[in-house]
């Protein structure tokens, strides 16, 4: 048998049995003469098991079919309707199963049937449904009506602690005797969809703004079942007043009075089917429509959040797929669509970053190819580059960490420092290697062309950028290239740049390239000791290099160290 048609039997089979215990007992208490109702057993056993809409129903088809040895009974549905609601309150998230939530609940509903069921025997019959009740309040009472209301009120009351005490605690036994799996079977019966946790439910209720769907739908269905409660009440009462005029007593009084009472029942019957349609729509809007439409957005929503992560993309895409919406129209086809789209388009995406990755690797390599080239007609270290990213690395998380450069320092900023990295001393190429391999001091004309090496690679990156539309990490590259000899103090070249207005990236690259020339033998010197450079690089905050960049720098001097060995 398919699940959900499992599901409609344990839910039909629980109303049915509910309601025929109710009956039963009502039955034997009322042949037996006992000063008892025991009519909502099965209305508490019902809504512990489904909720508010099951213990309606159960509520008012005990109403109608005790009508058959019970003529007052009809009009008592919404007594039932009431004990449905608070029970449903009750019993949300399990709280029946503490015994001070079990007398809490018999004592509002006694509170409730008591005063509401005196109040409707005082309306109907004038007093209150047992004589002896009625016998005991005129005996307290005298003849003060008021007293005598009161005193039935009181008995009233008493009467349906002891009555709805003992209803419930047969109707938490029977719900003991219920399996776990059929409990859960019919409390989801009502879902076209993976049953919603009590977070899920709890965020459908929270507004983005404006009207929600269920506010408007509950308006219009009240405003429907109203009106045609209201409409066929008025026919009902104008064909009775038509047709009772010929055999009711011509007199005015007695004449109106029965209209007057007529009237008075039939919204009291009616008050209960009034209860039962607009649940049963709302339930049926709920599991229909509302429920699939906003878990179907959440699911959309997820999945767009999770555009820029493969693994979340995923996910989402799973977690749509498990909703299984199956209500059987146009919303089931469009979340089989939507679950299309979203495969399609998370596959399309992996294969976009698989390419990308491809491209990043090959952009990677050629950089790293370009750089050796530079570095082997300096012979520097092959290592150098690698130190160099590694610090320049190290540098940009250290100054994530302590929050500085906060807006600056994006992941695409840091993935597009650390790749371009490599390509801050490309402008060498264009050195000759007379003056890159000169083991000696350098003459000032000799210095002045090293210094053009700044704006030479600046102008390769350029017409490079120009070619690569879109290939914005190499704009930081270039910084990087015409920038890194620019000093915190503005004596820098070739522009004479100060402060922040050196770009980010080329402050960075400057404390790791004067760190790594330091430590690094080179032709025309020997490796200076690391103390000594540790001390160099803090004379020089503030003046030559960015002091931020020199803190964080030294605050990782261990890592630097790892360093310095692995690539020495």
């Amino acid at each position: 048998m398919p699940k959900m048609n499992k599901d409609r039997l344990y839910f039909v089979s629980s109303i049915i049995v509910c309601t025929a215990i109710n009956v039963l007992f009502s039955y034997i208490v009322i042949s037996c003469g006992l000063p008892l109702y025991l009519d909502t057993i099965g209305i508490f056993l019902m809504t512990f098991l489904g909720g508010f809409f099951p213990g309606i129903i159960t509520a008012v088809t005990t109403n109608l079919l005790c009508g058959f040895f019970n003529p007052y009974s009809m009009y008592y549905a919404f007594i039932g309707v009431m004990m449905a609601l608070c029970t449903s309150i009750f019993s949300k998230d399990e709280r029946y199963k503490k015994k001070v939530n079990i007398v809490w609940l018999a004592l509002a509903s006694a509170f409730i049937s008591g005063i509401i069921g005196v109040v409707l025997q005082w309306i109907l019959i004038g007093k209150s449904q047992f004589d002896y009740v009625s016998d005991i309040a005129l005996m307290l009472a005298g003849n003060n009506n008021y007293k005598f209301f009161g005193y039935s009120l009181l008995l009233s009351i008493l009467i349906n602690i002891v009555d709805k005490g003992f209803s419930i605690a047969i109707a938490v036994a029977l719900l003991r005797l219920v399996p776990d799996k059929v409990r859960v079977m019919i409390k989801n019966s009502g879902y076209k969809q993976r049953p919603l946790t009590k977070e899920e439910l709890a965020g459908i209720n929270v507004k983005d703004g404006g009207t929600s769907l269920r506010v408007r739908m509950t308006v219009m269905l009240v405003g429907i079942v109203l009106a045609l409660t209201i409409i066929l009440s008025m026919v009902s009462i104008r064909i009775v007043y038509e047709d009772a005029a010929g055999f009711i007593d011509s007199s005015f009084g007695d004449y109106h009075k029965f209209i007057i009472d007529y009237s008075i029942k039939l919204m009291l019957v009616f008050s209960g089917f009034f209860v039962l349609i607009l649940t049963y729509g709302l339930w049926i809007f709920d599991n229909t429509l509302l429920y699939p439409i906003v878990s179907l957005k959440k699911g959309i929503d997820d999945f767009m959040e999770g555009m820029d992560d493969q693994e979340k993309l995923d996910e989402s895409v799973r977690s749509l797929q498990k909703l299984d919406i199956r209500t059987n129209d146009e919303v089931e086809r469009l979340y089989k669509l939507v679950c299309e789209m979203t495969v399609g388009t998370t596959e399309q995406m992996r294969s976009i970053r698989m390419l990308a990755r491809s491209n990043v690797k090959m952009q990677a390599g050629l950089i790293i190819t370009m750089a050796d080239i530079v570095e082997n007609r300096n012979f520097e270290a092959k290592s150098h580059i690698q130190r160099i990213a590694a610090y320049v690395r190290l540098i940009m998380y250290g100054l994530k960490r302590k929050g500085y450069y906060a807006e600056k320092l994006t992941d695409k900023f840091m993935n597009d420092v650390e790749i371009s990295a490599p390509l801050y001393d490309i402008g060498k190429i264009n050195v000759p290697d007379a003056i890159l391999k000169k083991p000696g001091k350098l003459t000032d004309d000799e210095f002045e062309q090293i210094k053009l090496h700044t704006t030479a690679g600046q102008k390769i990156l350029e017409n490079a950028i120009s070619t690569m539309e879109g290939e914005n990490y190499l704009k930081e590259a270039r910084n990087m290239v015409a920038y890194h000899h620019e000093r915190w103090d503005g004596t820098g070249y070739p522009e004479g740049l100060h402060g922040q207005v050196i770009p980010l990236s080329a402050r960075i690259m400057a404390v790791a390239d004067v760190f790594d020339a330091l430590t690094s033998e080179r032709v025309y010197k020997k490796a200076y000791p690391i103390e000594k450079a540790i001390e160099i690089m803090n004379e020089g905050a503030g003046s030559q290099f960015d002091p931020k960049c020199v803190e964080v720098f030294m605050d990782q001097i261990a890592d630097v160290k790892k360093i310095m060995k692995k690539y020495q």
